[in-house]
């Protein structure tokens, strides 16, 4: 079994309903908002109230946005594993554009 570190927890978080970030330059400022990770944007409230009654064709989500979303987080990289392979695993990402490691 491989060694693993667990990436939950606090993470710095801003949504980019315009995608100006990257063209902005948001990954040299400090993000705005926080969200706890595992969890989703709606769950932290996050994007636009959802007007619409529930029903039974899906899941029922009380804030709605669908686009881009930063999210970043300071971790430390063991020494072990210094000239190993290393993954990173995000889940529920729907596509991922951009990871930066510093």
């Amino acid at each position: 079994m491989r060694p693993t570190e667990s990436l939950a927890g606090e993470w710095a978080f801003r949504l980019d309903p315009a995608s100006k970030g990257v063209a902005e330059k948001w990954f040299d400022a400090a993000l705005p908002d926080k969200i706890h990770l595992p969890g989703t944007i709606d769950e932290a409230g996050f994007g636009t109230k959802n007007a619409k009654p529930p029903t039974l064709e899906g899941p029922y989500r009380t804030y709605d946005y669908a686009g881009p979303a930063w999210q970043e987080r300071d971790i430390e990289i063991p020494p072990a594993w210094r000239g190993k392979r290393v993954t990173l695993l995000l889940e529920r990402c729907r596509s991922l554009h951009h990871c930066l490691a510093r």
